[in-house]
């Protein structure tokens, strides 16, 4: 009787955890997507009069550390998406240019001979060539994706993110 006692007890404590943690995964969510949207918080106008609020104040702050973590993914593959286009056919320009013919000297033009580049040339002219095919919407449709609503933490990584792309692609 004694057994059947502790192992009741035992399935409701485990019930009222359970539910306790789905309470926390809720209430982690709930954070994450505020902080995605633009609510970005105080930390010193947060409360830690309690136990409680010490609590609360502490997994805001985990998970705007989370928010934060996942945000330099989020930039990096935006980035990639957006520089993608300009550097495969930057890699396979490069390597076509030396084989392009072209004729040296007047007319009429001796028969054509291939181009020659010096060490690196053919991967810059590539580059440049290259950088009229970058897609920086990509890179803000990304940011987008992950950063809702109009925030100022979304303007800046759209700005940020925004001039690294026409940077890299133009330089």
């Amino acid at each position: 009787e004694l057994d059947q006692q502790q192992q009741g007890e035992e399935q409701h404590g485990e019930e009222l955890g359970e539910g306790r943690s789905r309470h926390i995964r809720n209430y982690k969510a709930t954070i994450g997507v505020l902080l995605r949207s633009g609510a970005a918080p105080s930390i010193a106008r947060m409360p830690t009069a309690t136990e409680g609020d010490r609590l609360s104040r502490g997994m805001v702050l985990t998970e705007y550390a989370t928010v934060l973590s996942e945000l330099s993914e989020v930039v990096m593959s935006a980035i990639n998406a957006a520089l993608a286009p300009q550097r495969d056919h930057s890699m396979l320009l490069a390597r076509l240019l030396p084989l392009a013919p072209h004729h040296d000297g007047a007319h009429p033009h001796p028969s054509p001979s291939n181009m020659a580049f010096g060490p690196h040339e053919a991967e810059a002219i590539a580059w440049k060539i290259g950088a009229f095919l970058h897609e920086p919407f990509a890179a803000a449709a990304a940011i987008d994706e992950y950063l809702i609503g109009d925030s100022q933490l979304r303007r800046r990584v759209r700005a940020a993110v925004g001039h690294f792309v026409k940077t890299a692609a133009t330089r």
